[in-house]
């Protein structure tokens, strides 16, 4: 099957010796041995195996079957794989785990077609629930022409199934961030038909009487999410105890490895997130290895104080180990596009006083660049806006040209709309795209109402970053969508809205190449590229058994792949149910 040559570190002798002392076979034997499968090892020849080798948590050999049979010993547990395809462990390099764990706790409602499915799936959360707690649903992105009924939710909506319950549901939409509560829920809020709009936000009300609808859109979620025990948004977990962030942690860690994630980044983190983090290594408790973004606002008042660098001479982008480390520093340049906020250089549809604007000055901006930069940092950078990205790569190139000598990956994180001279000096300083692939899916619709069809088709151009010769990394950036790699996957290959539309064919992308923006791809951008990302001897053991052909089913099949067993470190983190060996 495909390429069987044998790429092998560690050989077999009945005559091996360490020093002076005999060596017995079962010593050098695998742990674990996977044969009769498609090992799609992502290797740089992107090769095909039939069998692959682990010992001590790492791949040893990977060759045909007969190779790696002839290493098995008496005590090597081998995994029939009947054909089935394996690739190399997924890695998402933007998701928020807190957040996520936080969500898991309550109603998914992602890639929802209609009202009716959002009730009914709220609906078993409140069985569950005692009179007067709070149930919560999170959606990804909704538009009246992406639900069956053609319109938003309304508490009327959510009444019926929660009378002695407060209710409050989420998502996005061209019209901005959209929060929807049922009636106990805006009395708890205290929204009446008598109270103001705030600024910056708009409480939906009824045309004829006047009384709350239940859609509050943007700083109108205030009201419900001030009295709501959750937070809003990911830069809000100081509301969290540090005992209920330990707790999410868990809850996403294991939902992560369900769907073959072995490896995740966690964008701006707060201190006592890492805390968490480190409090549940310390225990053995988490599956999935983790790179940690710390937020900048953290780090500028450690940087404030006076000899504190030179406390910590450690702390900087690659701190920790292969489990758990820290990588880049992660800054704010502008808002979204979702939310009309993204730095632009032409107006919103509608709007034509409104290119968005910048979180900070461009001249602040490179000063605190050179400063990370200085201390061994690399930055991360949320850009979605074409303006806001132009000025952060040329901040970014700065830097490098001013100390060439430190080494460091920065990244601009999102990138939506990349112009000519953005994609040419990331190519030439080796910055990297961390993009988010399903957004082509979830918000592809909402992008055409907010910047017309010509500029959203332009919305996160893969095939132009990787023709340039970007780095592109893949992520998801969840809870904002699914956490589910495939989706984000099947995004990059398809680029198909909620409607079935395709969004800029011409910036589709081959599935192989698809894959490698969750693996090898994904390992470059925090340094680990000779640890993780493919399946090669010498490299961790992270590897998924998928339950169909990713490189040969129609690319609508690829949304629905699910994954049969995902192994880390050499054993074995999840295993389905319906996995027989």
């Amino acid at each position: 099957m495909g390429d069987s040559r044998v790429k092998v570190n560690l050989k077999r002798s009945e005559k091996c010796r360490l020093g002076n002392m005999p060596v017995k076979e079962e010593v050098l034997s695998p742990d674990l041995a996977l044969t009769n499968g498609k090992i799609v090892t992502v290797d740089e020849e992107f090769s095909i195996a039939e069998a692959v080798a682990i010992k001590d948590g790492r791949f040893i050999a990977v060759g045909s079957n007969e190779e790696i049979e002839q290493l098995v010993g008496p005590k090597t547990k081998v995994i029939n794989l009947k054909g089935r395809t394996v690739l190399p462990g997924l890695n998402d390099t933007h998701l928020h785990t807190a957040m996520v764990g936080l969500v898991l706790a309550h109603t998914q409602l992602f890639d929802v077609s209609s009202i009716k499915e959002i009730t009914e799936r709220l609906k078993r959360q409140v069985e569950r629930s005692k009179p007067g707690e709070w149930v919560f649903g999170k959606g990804d992105a909704w538009e009246p022409e992406t639900l069956k009924e053609r319109r938003f939710p309304r508490r009327e909506d959510l009444d019926p199934i929660s009378p002695e319950n407060p209710v409050v549901i989420t998502a996005y939409s061209s019209y901005g961030r959209i929060t929807v509560a049922n009636s106990y829920a805006l009395k708890a809020a205290g929204v009446t038909k008598e109270t103001p709009n705030p600024q910056d936000g708009r409480i939906d009300r009824d045309l004829e009487t006047g009384e709350p609808t239940g859609i509050l859109i943007d700083e109108a979620r205030r009201f419900i999410f001030e009295r709501f025990p959750m937070p809003a948004a990911s830069s809000e977990m100081d509301r969290v105890p540090l005992k209920a962030i330990e707790e999410a942690i868990l809850r996403a860690d294991r939902a992560f490895v369900k769907v073959g994630l072995t490896s995740a980044t966690d964008p701006y983190v707060l201190p006592h997130e890492i805390r968490a983090y480190q409090n549940l290594k310390s225990r053995g408790l988490l599956r999935v290895r983790y790179n940690l973004m710390p937020r900048i606002e953290a780090l500028k008042e450690v940087w404030s104080l006076k000899g504190t660098a030179s406390l910590m001479p450690g702390i900087y982008t690659g701190f920790g180990d292969e489990n758990l480390r820290i990588g880049c520093v992660k800054m704010l340049f502008d808002g979204g596009v979702m939310f009309k906020t993204a730095w632009m250089y032409k107006p919103y549809r509608g709007e034509p006083d409104n290119y968005g604007k910048p979180l900070m000055r461009p001249e602040e901006l490179e000063k605190l660049i050179l400063e990370a930069h200085r201390r061994g940092w690399s930055v991360g950078i949320h850009c979605t806006g074409e303006k806001a990205q132009d000025l952060a790569v040329q901040a970014l190139a700065g830097a490098i040209d001013e100390m060439p000598e430190i080494k460091v990956r920065h990244c601009i994180i999102h990138g939506y709309f990349p112009t000519e001279d953005s994609l040419k000096t990331m190519s030439r300083y080796g910055i990297i795209e961390a993009i988010q692939p399903k957004y082509i899916n979830s918000w592809g619709e909402s992008l055409i109402k907010n910047l017309g069809i010509e500029r959203a088709s332009k919305f996160k151009p893969i095939r132009s970053y990787l023709d340039a010769g970007v780095t592109v990394a893949g992520g998801s950036d969840a809870p904002v969508v699914s956490y589910n790699p495939f989706l984000g996957i099947y995004a990059a290959v398809t680029r198909r809205t909620q409607t079935g539309r395709v969004l800029g064919p011409e910036e589709r992308v081959t599935v192989e190449e698809a894959i490698k923006l969750f693996t090898i791809n994904a390992a470059y951008s925090t340094f680990e590229e000779d640890l993780k990302g493919s399946i090669e001897p010498g490299k961790l053991a992270d590897l998924i058994v998928l339950d169909r052909d990713i490189l040969t089913i129609p690319p609508e099949e690829i949304k629905r792949i699910k994954v049969l067993m995902t192994i880390i470190g050499g054993e074995i983190a999840y295993r389905a149910p319906t996995f027989k060996d």
